[in-house]
């Protein structure tokens, strides 16, 4: 049996790549496979170099295109497999970093890629290109901080009738390629000023979002809850009806998933492909994402559970001989 090293990090901070890791860990834990773990907040290329020396097969898992390009670089020359989840949607940066992508999937042993848009590109490029999903479901319960338990709870608490519960999420305040923000969050916000009928839930666990909106002094509705501490999202989604994905560019979304294993709602924009039972609109259309949330009733959506990638990634595993 080979040794395997699972490369990334864990939270904090939080975000959709540090809960998989988390997450993977975790579930390789509770199975009793063995495993080592190589923490990116500690990387040096000497000690990654003693990391890799250490074992046959190498999981990388990480979405910094240089830091890839050298880690699937050192595994070619040292004779390691190397597996490569590519979390986000293949051809998202601009032409340089993409080419530096393409030779980076092109040269792994098995890219491992989230969606079917990116599966089709990386497919011309490497054969062993598969197919997963991004979603590990935790392994136990992650139990919410008390201070948001008690803001989640005035909140939900100051409900008039049958509104509907939102929940969104973004881990940083960042913009694509194309200066269009990521996430969505701000015109969120302006549309839920309209929409007094329905209740959004903000997660923004970098308090990035909290520390623009006081900057440039903008006024969140009563209707809209920001929740700028660090805490699990996965907590957020199971009190809610409803999960809005209101990005620009995506890989196989962690959020989204997660609503779908909890039979939850899901209103997402259609920047990628989405599973089965997601309502989409086009991508900043925020007029049209306006009108379907104002027609959505928690009777709508996915409700049923969707897959995860664990069985799918212990499957590589088993074909690297791990």
């Amino acid at each position: 049996m080979g040794s395997l090293l699972i490369v990334g990090k864990v939270p904090p901070p939080v975000g959709g790549v540090t809960i998989h890791v988390q997450r993977l860990l975790d579930s390789l834990v509770r199975d009793e496979t063995a495993h080592s773990f190589y923490d990116l907040s500690s990387f040096s290329p000497v000690s990654f170099a003693r990391a890799v020396l250490s074992a046959s097969v190498v999981h990388l898992n990480l979405s910094n295109s240089y830091l890839l390009f050298f880690m699937t670089v050192l595994c070619k020359l040292l004779g390691r497999t190397s597996i490569l989840t590519y979390h986000g949607n293949v051809g998202r940066w601009g032409a340089f970093r993409n080419f530096l992508d393409r030779v980076t999937l092109s040269m792994c042993s098995i890219p491992l890629v989230l969606n079917d848009a990116s599966f089709s590109m990386v497919g011309r490029w490497n054969l062993n290109v598969q197919l997963v999903s991004a979603f590990l479901p935790p392994v136990g319960g992650e139990k919410l901080p008390d201070a948001v338990s008690l803001a989640l709870g005035k909140f939900l608490d100051e409900r008039t009738g049958d509104e509907v519960v939102f929940c969104t999420n973004a881990y940083d305040f960042v913009f694509d390629s194309n200066g269009d923000e990521t996430y969505g969050i701000l015109e969120l916000i302006r549309l839920f000023r309209s929409l007094p009928g329905a209740q959004l839930i903000i997660s923004d666990p970098s308090s990035a979002y909290e520390r623009y909106l006081i900057d440039e002094q903008i006024e969140v509705p009563e209707n809209v809850l920001l929740l700028p501490v660090p805490h699990s999202f996965f907590e957020v989604l199971k009190i809610s009806d409803c999960l809005i994905r209101a990005t620009t560019t995506d890989g196989d979304s962690l959020s989204v998933r997660e609503a779908l294993y909890l039979g939850k709602g899901v209103v997402a924009s259609g920047c990628v492909s989405r599973p089965d039972g997601v309502i989409t609109y086009r991508k900043l259309e925020f007029e049209e994402l306006a009108n379907v949330l104002e027609q959505y009733t928690p009777d709508e959506g996915a409700r049923s559970n969707g897959p995860t990638g664990y069985d799918d990634i212990v499957s590589v595993y088993r074909l690297c001989g791990v």
